[in-house]
């Protein structure tokens, strides 16, 4: 069975950080996108079905697992010849009417429904060509706090386990005392909280 993968990284897009990632499980892709100063969120999920029929209508199609791979490689930056680009709908509108030779948003658009949305631009640098696939994204919202409080609570759990775990290994390792111990489990939560942005106190 097809193993599930998930991928995140920062990008800059236009002067503002976001957090990019992806999912997938079988033939399936998620996509979300995070302002970081703003905790805006967009997302999309689509089928491989999906993605196969949007790769065919740039005329360079491509396998979803090809492009999976692809979109992977674009998001950790580790190849040159893929890379990400967000746009609104606006600025799709005018690269599509720049490419046409014609001005201003094409009359009858819904535009109202379609400036929420975003476009996350996977493009493919070929030889002799440069191919752009564009991932529609929803706007979500922000998160629900609830479950931001519930992913806290976690991550707290999470590096006091980890916390404990490195001073107990240390502690067996080198055989400290009591107060030196704690001395040490102290830094250790100090360095941790710093690293990760998380507050406990020892």
């Amino acid at each position: 069975m097809d193993q599930p993968w998930s991928v995140t990284a920062v990008w800059e897009f236009r002067d503002a950080e976001y957090e990019v990632s992806a999912s997938k499980s079988g033939e399936s892709l998620t996509v979300q996108v995070e302002e970081m100063h703003t905790a805006d969120q967009w997302r999309g999920r689509f089928e491989a079905k999906h993605i196969e029929e949007l790769t065919r209508k740039t005329g360079n199609f491509k396998q979803f697992a090809v492009f999976y791979n692809m979109l992977q490689s674009a998001i950790t930056k580790s190849s040159a010849s893929v890379t990400l680009d967000l746009l609104t709908y606006t600025d799709l509108e005018l690269l599509r009417n720049k490419k046409l030779g014609s001005a201003g948003i094409s009359p009858g658009k819904n535009t109202s429904q379609l400036q929420t949305k975003r476009y996350l631009i996977l493009t493919y640098s070929a030889e002799f060509d440069r191919i752009h696939y564009p991932l529609a994204l929803s706007y979500m919202g922000k998160p629900d706090p609830a479950a931001l409080k519930e992913t806290i609570r976690r991550l707290q759990q999470e590096l006091t386990t980890n916390v404990k775990q490195v001073w107990n290994q240390e502690e067996s390792a080198v055989g400290v005392n009591v107060s030196a111990g704690r001395s040490w489990w102290t830094k250790a939560v100090h360095l941790c909280s710093t690293q990760t942005g998380l507050r406990y106190f020892a």
